[in-house]
């Protein structure tokens, strides 16, 4: 997998293709639950707004559209998990890097 910043389009195909992630564990040994995989802004300023819009709005898209001024994206896995009491995210990268860790494991 490329890692992000990614253009709109990949990144919008990207969060398509690993919507089936969502309700799986957020990571090893946590009790989060992913609740969402979506489509954010790239860089770090941007990111951090995003996800206080995303919050507000509870709609990743609109929250997206409400600050146009990015043109490189990322893919967001994030939890809410009410277990674990805390909003988590990170890039899908740490995700799918994690799952190729395991495959070539069992290879």
């Amino acid at each position: 997998m490329v890692s992000p910043p990614f253009s709109y389009a990949l990144a919008k195909k990207i969060c398509e293709n690993y919507q089936s992630l969502v309700g799986s564990q957020y990571e090893d040994g946590s009790t989060a639950i992913i609740d969402a995989v979506i489509v954010s802004p790239y860089d770090s300023v941007s990111k951090s707004r995003f996800i206080m819009l995303y919050l507000v709005l509870n709609d990743a898209e609109d929250a997206l559209t409400s600050d146009s001024s990015t043109s490189e994206y990322d893919v967001l896995v994030l939890s809410g998990s009410i277990n674990d009491n805390r909003l988590q995210y990170k890039s899908i990268r740490h995700r799918l890097d994690l799952i190729q860790v395991r495959m070539e494991e069992l290879a």
